[in-house]
């Protein structure tokens, strides 16, 4: 998986509510600390007009004072003063005024007072006209108006009639101009209901869409969370068992390794064999219900820490911790045998291959390829469906990628060269012919024998190509011996059975040879009796046809298999080539040579050439010339080797062998 891929599904699994939740709660926290702001200001605007205003009132007193003393000359008010008194009553009057009025000499004390109250210096509140009016919160003003104004608010929503909200009690100073004297005006500060009704109303109106925001913030992220998490059902929802998919399988698989550290785990890839035929016999819906009690059995039978999940097709996926590998056999085995039960009326078999997790820093697809590797390994010859990996395989999975990821190149460069094994006349001991055989010569891996690489290509189909290009090669070396002359010999070649399958193989055949203008009968096409067991009508057809076009035909390993007399008995061939495990083995003096005797007379009455292959000792070559068996191929004569070493050979291809 993509780290990409990773990051977004991660992403969509850590949506949780918590963070809304505080989101919310932040939200409200800050808008309360907002309304609250803007309710100071709104008051302390209110209260800074009112004051500004009172200290106009008081400078006009002021103003008024220090007109009367400066024409009467004097600081002596009483009342005879009767300009000064007169001007205070009449501004009382004017003001609506009905406060104390003191005037204050420059050590605070008091000359003379118009009304009830004394200033007491020490502990109530004074404003001169050069204070600035903009108190900060620390200020006894902050104290005495706007906490009394907070703690009223409910107050004033329910009050009926009372239209007062809140007062401050303080003494304005002003300077009088004539003389080092002040006067101090008594005044009292009041905030109004009316005054205050909109500032109300505003802060309710952004306090009722602030809590409507939160709520459908909430509402919208309690949707978005359920959307998410049905999301994730639906991304890790299998079609068709209705469980848990691959990819939850490939997500949580770490963390469960993660969390049970003291777990031994094995991670298992456990594979319904030929479920293909069982759709085909009851049909794909059925198929599919067979997943989904597979399915619900995994869920049955899982244990805590363990999870499982289809992969592909019938195959699935199971993470299981145990104690000892007998144990974990011992499960599967039974657990098998329960999935078989599931369906009485169809026998079914399973693959299981074991990845014991000793390297927990893998991902799960590592991991589980290991687990795969290990159960691909199971064929029909093999006698336990249950196999554990080990690091061979591995390495053998890496050959076989290696190979495939280099075949065409290697096709494209003729890295595959051909070499030649000679075939020897029995009786004169005189090169006779030939077989080619495949090496490939890789520039970094050297010389590759073929059993590392013709199985694979069987396997992929790559073989096809492989035999086309053995056909022209030696075509093209027959034309170039013809071009200069030299002797020649047959040369025969493996045909795969993959070939043999396809109707036009003789015409195939017959372009690739006549492009190089070689007589037909110095190309000699070797089938394996195994081709046999394919399409026996298509195979007849070729062969006829092969024949008809002048190409000797070969069987190829004659007695490795169980039909060879019926096979003998039905294609019209030209040469038999006997099975080298006739020659090797502790039978081969007495029962070996009995059926070698019989093979080579056989051979005879059919009026076939004959060839004995992995001949390796002079008794063995003795003991084929008193047989009448024809050629002897073998490393007695000769090793495979390459086209240069055969030219030397075919320059003396009279004289016998050495």
């Amino acid at each position: 998986m993509s780290k990409q891929k990773e990051k977004k599904i991660k992403k969509l699994k850590k949506m949780h509510i918590g963070p809304y939740i505080i989101s919310s709660i932040l939200i409200f926290f800050i808008s309360t600390i907002f309304l609250s702001c803007i309710s100071h200001i709104f008051v302390q605007y209110m209260q800074n007009t009112k004051i500004e205003s009172a200290h106009e009132n008081a400078e006009q007193f002021a103003d008024a004072i220090s007109y009367a003393m400066a024409k009467e000359q004097t600081l002596n008010i009483d009342e005879s003063s009767t300009n000064v008194y007169d001007i205070i009553k009449n501004m009382q009057y004017l003001l609506h005024y009905s406060g104390t009025i003191c005037l204050v000499d420059e050590n605070q004390k008091v000359i003379k007072r118009f009304g009830r109250h004394i200033p007491d210096f020490e502990n109530e509140l004074f404003f001169a006209p050069t204070e600035e009016l903009n108190l900060d919160f620390k200020t006894s003003y902050k104290d005495t108006i706007y906490f009394e104004f907070k703690d009223n608010i409910l107050k004033l929503l329910a009050s009926e009639g009372n239209n007062t909200c809140a007062t401050l009690d303080c003494w304005l100073i002003q300077p009088l101009d004539y003389g080092n004297a002040y006067v101090y005006v008594e005044m009292e500060i009041t905030l109004k209901q009316n005054e205050l009704i909109y500032v109300f109303i505003t802060i309710a109106l952004i306090s009722i869409l602030v809590v409507l925001f939160i709520v459908v913030y909430l509402v919208t992220s309690f949707g978005a969370i359920l959307t998410q998490r049905r999301l994730s059902k639906i991304l890790y929802l299998d079609s068709i068992t209705g469980d848990k998919n691959w990819l939850y399988f490939r997500v949580y698989t770490p963390r469960i390794l993660k969390k049970y550290t003291k777990q031994k785990y094995a991670l298992i890839s456990l594979e319904m064999t030929k479920y293909r035929n069982y759709c085909n016999c009851y049909s794909n819906d059925e198929g599919e219900n067979l997943l989904e009690n597979f399915s619900k059995l995994f869920l049955k039978e899982k244990r805590k820490g363990e999870i499982f999940s289809r992969n592909t097709g019938a195959e699935f996926g199971l993470l299981l911790y145990y104690n000892t590998d007998e144990e974990l056999r011992q499960r599967l085995e039974d657990l098998c045998a329960k999935l078989q039960n599931l369906c009485p009326h169809h026998t079914v078999h399973f693959h299981v291959g074991i990845y014991p997790v000793d390297n927990r820093k893998y991902s799960p697809t590592i991991m589980y390829e290991n687990a795969v590797t290990a159960k691909n390994t199971i064929t029909l010859d093999t006698t336990d469906d249950i196999v554990w990996f080990k690091e061979e395989m591995l390495e053998r999975q890496k050959w076989e990628t290696f190979i495939e990821n280099n075949m065409e190149n290697a096709l494209s460069e003729h890295q595959f060269a051909v070499y030649l094994q000679p075939k020897y006349n029995t009786k004169l001991e005189t090169l006779a012919g030939a077989e080619a055989l495949v090496r490939w010569i890789h520039p970094e891996k050297g010389i590759i024998s073929p059993g590392y690489f013709i199985p694979l290509f069987e396997k992929n189909g790559f073989i096809l190509s492989l035999d086309d290009y053995m056909i022209a090669q030696v075509a093209k070396q027959q034309a170039k011996w013809i071009k200069q002359d030299k002797k020649l010999v047959p040369i025969s070649i493996n045909v795969s059975r993959a070939h043999f399958t396809q109707e036009n193989l003789a015409e195939h055949i017959c372009k690739i040879v006549d492009a190089y203008q070689v007589p037909h009968e110095l190309i000699e096409l070797e089938l394996t009796e195994s081709a046999f067991f394919d399409n026996k009508e298509v195979l007849l057809h070729t062969v006829h046809k092969l024949k008809s076009y002048g190409f000797p035909v070969s069987m190829d390993d004659f007695g490795s298999g169980y039909s060879s007399l019926n096979t003998l008995k039905d294609l019209p061939l030209d040469v038999l080539k006997l099975d080298a495990e006739f020659f090797r083995g502790e039978n081969t003096d007495i029962r070996g040579k009995i059926i070698v005797k019989e093979a080579l007379h056989l051979a005879k009455e059919l009026e076939m050439k004959t060839v004995a292959e992995g001949i390796e000792t002079k008794e063995q070559v003795q003991f084929l010339a008193e047989e009448g068996c024809d050629l002897i191929q073998g490393y007695y004569f000769a090793k495979p080797m390459p086209i240069s070493e055969f030219e030397e050979r075919l320059q003396v291809i009279d004289q016998p062998a050495e």
